[in-house]
This record gives structure tokens, C-alpha cells and sequence, in this order.
């Protein structure tokens, strides 16, 4: 699973635990970086204090608080009981935000105005600001907004124009496998159906992970196949219409550099140690060309597609 190893707890809270104030898709600066997650911190612990010396007003009401709790409760289970929970640091991610807008935004409405009549401020100025110092925290650690991709990372020919082609070149209920990690944007961009992908290979239901695992098992040993006719064997029990073949993954250095995720690393490991020139895509011609190879239906500079029916085809001809 991508997710594994487990960052660290620190990590996780510096990176998912404040950002209503900071988050690392913002460039604040190296000092602010730095500093953000102490402040934000001291500022939590400082309106604890207060709200145990007021309890009958406390800034921040104890329901917060006993929310507050149940995110750390639920973050440290969500760690011991990996993956039952969902992935650990969405648990912080998404509570913390609501905790921190709502109890920060709160407190500094109820440390200025008067309890006896919350409808009403009687102290404005004070309040704007404070209002006025809780944006500047804010503006400060956001900086400008968002930077580089701002998470959209992920456009339609990011690995090609592969995507584009399946799905003005192929059948609505094709059934396409490749390379897991390679075909991951498949059925949104190409509106057609994936084998597996990493992306929706998730550990959260035992049974649903078996099966995928099962089929990462078949796409990767397809993809490091040997021989051609390994990779029909493979595939078209699976009702495989289509295979798409990562290009660069063969080149000699990514062969010796390629990584996945545990347990499959060790499979990985085993198919991309051999001679670059002995896998089954390296017998597929560099050009397209449907007079020697009629089931090679698509290639760019990242992509290769195959049509498993008219390779099995080409391969009993061939026979």
C-alpha cells in the first residue's frame, strides 16, 4: 500500500494537523515553516489553560474539547489498527481543520464579548482585533495561496496522449489492464474500465484487497512478461481486452531503480531483474506498424498498447 511505511506522529501533525493556518502546499517562507506548527500549538494549549481557569466560560466549549479528544483517539487508533481505520493522517487532515476554525474562531468571539449577552459585542473594537491578529496568523502562514500544481496534479496527458486515444479508439465496456501505477488515471481520463489500479488498490476491506492484490499480481507479471505468449496466458482468462505497456519502466536504469510498495516489492524486484533486452515488450516493434505487428493498436514516447485478441491471433499464425 502507498502509505506504507507510517510516518512519524510528528510528521503527521506538523503536515496534516494545522491547516487552517499551514499546510505544505503553501510557501510561507523557511521561518514561518518552522515556527507555524510551536505556535499553533502553544495557541491550542494556551486556550486550555484558560478554558480549565474559566469553566463555567471557557473560550473554547469542553464539547470542543471532547471533540478535540476523540480526533486524537481516533488518530491513534487508526496507527495501531492500520488499515481498519482508513490511511492514519486523513484523521487529523479533515477534524482538525473543523476543530481549529470552529474553536479558534470561537474563542476569540467569546474572550472579547460578554457571555451575559452573546448576541451582542460589548467590546467591537477589541474583537475586530482580534479578529484582525487571527487573519494576520492566517495570511502569514498561507502566504499567497496555494503553490505549483495545488494538488491538481494530475492532467489528461500527463502519461500521453494513451488516455485520449482508449477513449475516442476503443469499445465503452473494454476491460484494459497495464501497469498499475501507470494506468491509474484509466477510467477517469479514458472512461473506460481498469484491470487494477494502485490507486484503488486499498487494504480497508480484506476480501476487496485479495482480489486486487490477485490481479496487481497478473498486470506486473504481465508487464515484466518474458514472452509473448506468457502475457496471453495471463490476460485472457481475465477477460482482458487491452494492455498497456509503461515504456520508460524498461529502460536499463528505471529497470535497476524500480520500487513498489510491500508486499508486492519483492515480486518487482524479481521481474525487473533481468536483461532489459529479454522482456516480451522489447519483441514489439519501435514503430507502429500493423503489417508486422497488427496488435500493437497505439504507442507515443510513454505508452504501448496491445490488443490481446489479435496478439493471440498474430501468435497462432505465427505458430
Amino acid at each position: 500500500f502507498p502509505f506504507l511505511p507510517l510516518d512519524s506522529i510528528w510528521w503527521d501533525v506538523r503536515m496534516y494537523g494545522y491547516q487552517p493556518f499551514w499546510h505544505r502546499l503553501y510557501n510561507p517562507g523557511t521561518s514561518v515553516r518552522r515556527v507555524m506548527p510551536y505556535g499553533v500549538g502553544a495557541l491550542l494549549l494556551g486556550l486550555l489553560l484558560v478554558s480549565i481557569r474559566r469553566p463555567q466560560a471557557p473560550p473554547v466549549p469542553w464539547s470542543l474539547w471532547a471533540f478535540f479528544i476523540s480526533v486524537v483517539l481516533v488518530y491513534g487508533l487508526s496507527r495501531i489498527l492500520a488499515f481498519k481505520l482508513y490511511v492514519p493522517n486523513r484523521h487529523l487532515q479533515f477534524p482538525m481543520s473543523f476543530f481549529l476554525i470552529v474553536a479558534v474562531s470561537g474563542a476569540v468571539w467569546r474572550l472579547f464579548c460578554t457571555v451575559e449577552r452573546p448576541r451582542f459585542c460589548a467590546r467591537p473594537l477589541a474583537t475586530a482585533i482580534g479578529y484582525a491578529l487571527l487573519m494576520g496568523v492566517v495570511v502569514l502562514g498561507t502566504a499567497d495561496g496555494l503553490q505549483g500544481t495545488a494538488n491538481f496534479n494530475y492532467s489528461l496527458f500527463k502519461k500521453g496522449k494513451v488516455f485520449a486515444w482508449l477513449r475516442e479508439n476503443t469499445p465503452e465496456r473494454s476491460l484494459i489492464a497495464g501497469h498499475p501505477t501507470h494506468i491509474d488515471a484509466l477510467p477517469l481520463f479514458a472512461k473506460r474500465r481498469a484491470f487494477v489500479t494502485t490507486e484503488t488498490t486499498h487494504p480497508f476491506y480484506p476480501t476487496y484487497y485479495q482480489e486486487m492484490k490477485r490481479r496487481q499480481i497478473i498486470s506486473l507479471k504481465a508487464h515484466y512478461a518474458r514472452d509473448l505468449q506468457e502475457i496471453v496466458s495471463l490476460l485472457e482468462p481475465e477477460g482482458i481486452d487491452y494492455f498497456v505497456f509503461s515504456r520508460q519502466r524498461f529502460y536499463p536504469d528505471k529497470l535497476k531503480s524500480e520500487r513498489y510498495y510491500a508486499p508486492l516489492n519483492i515480486l518487482v524486484d524479481e521481474l525487473t531483474s533481468y536483461p532489459a533486452d529479454s522482456y516480451a515488450y522489447k519483441q514489439i516493434p519501435r514503430e507502429l506498424d500493423l503489417d508486422k505487428a497488427p496488435y500493437q493498436i497505439f504507442r507515443d514516447d510513454q505508452s504501448a498498447v496491445i490488443d490481446i485478441a489479435k496478439l493471440k491471433r498474430f501468435l497462432e499464425g505465427a505458430s
